[in-house]
């Protein structure tokens, strides 16, 4: 994988989009759409993980889950600090999402 270096934010220029041409207008109006989606659609996922782990009792209830995205990779983090039970607990495992609510709430 590419490594970048680290731009300085004084080397950012801050584009004012409304002098563009219409064409990147409206890709650009099209991208901002598509985060604003994106971003509904990660809320709503992570509430209902969350939800699900409450459920199966592995979250405590009022708190959420804190999920990470890195590189594509769902991970999950507990936000009390309390670990969650999973069967194995080794350092950067993928852990099955039905392994992680156990046995006895697997999706039938």
């Amino acid at each position: 994988m590419a490594k970048f270096e680290k731009i300085p934010s004084s080397d950012w220029l801050k584009i004012d989009p409304s002098d563009m041409p219409e064409h990147l207008k409206r890709l650009y109006a099209k991208k901002q759409a598509a985060d604003a989606a994106a971003k509904a659609e990660k809320e709503a996922f992570e509430i209902a993980f969350s939800a699900d782990l409450v459920k199966a009792g592995k979250l405590p209830t009022g708190r959420q889950a804190r999920l990470g995205y890195n590189f594509g990779q769902l991970s999950l983090a507990d936000p009390s600090k309390h670990s969650i039970v999973v069967a194995n607990k080794a350092a950067n495992k993928v852990v099955n999402f039905a392994t992680l609510l156990g046995p006895d709430k697997r999706a039938k």
